[in-house]
């Protein structure tokens, strides 16, 4: 890890050393006290983020966590724009198998995943101001 911040929420933003940024919800694992989570600070060369009342979490468990996260967002995303596992593989032009992939947390979500949502979601704001 290169960095890490504290945001609303109760969770953090985790900069890794490829300059990819998770936001993670760590409510269940962070301190407990307002002021101290709001004093994250990664150590141990980046393999560790730690709190001034000696809460820690590894790099390893935060990295499983945001992957977690991520597939748990990508599902919601799809599942509120009425669309199944595998019509959004058709519509991306990837395979069922990635889909599922991504949404289980096994593999990370790629940026050209991220952006065609981002993309998508674009497309439907400009059709509705267009509509109106």
């Amino acid at each position: 890890m290169a960095a890490v911040r504290a945001v609303e929420g109760r969770a953090v933003v985790v900069t890794w050393a490829d300059g990819v940024d998770h936001t993670i919800d760590v409510s269940v694992h962070a301190p407990v006290d307002e002021a101290l989570f709001r004093q994250p600070a990664v150590e141990e060369a980046g393999v560790l983020v730690a709190w001034p009342d000696g809460s820690a979490l590894a790099a390893g468990v935060l990295w499983d966590m945001a992957l977690a996260q991520d597939g748990a967002r990508l599902a919601r995303w799809r599942t509120a724009r009425g669309l199944t596992q595998p019509g959004f593989a058709e519509a991306l032009g990837i395979g069922l198998a990635a889909v599922r992939r991504y949404e289980s947390g096994a593999s990370p979500i790629p940026k050209t995943v991220k952006l065609a949502l981002i993309g998508h979601d674009a497309l439907e704001r400009m059709a509705k101001k267009r509509a109106q």
